[in-house]
């Protein structure tokens, strides 16, 4: 997806994996307990984990 969803991250312009800082712990699944269904809810940002992977950049920084 090139978009993606800002509030999540995703997408091309929206993930900082693009530029080398992947992030974890951004959401949390669940399943409902009466459909069975799968489900994600958004962590705090205080929760997440981000590291640095200059190895895998593929973005420029002047761009982003």
């Amino acid at each position: 997806m090139i978009y993606g969803h800002l509030a999540r991250g995703t997408g091309v312009p929206n993930n900082e994996l693009y530029i080398g800082q992947p992030v974890w712990n951004r959401q949390r699944y669940s399943k409902h307990p009466w459909a069975g269904r799968r489900f994600s809810k958004p962590n705090f940002p205080e929760t997440w984990l981000t590291t640095e992977e200059p190895k895998q950049r593929i973005i420029p920084s002047p761009p982003w």
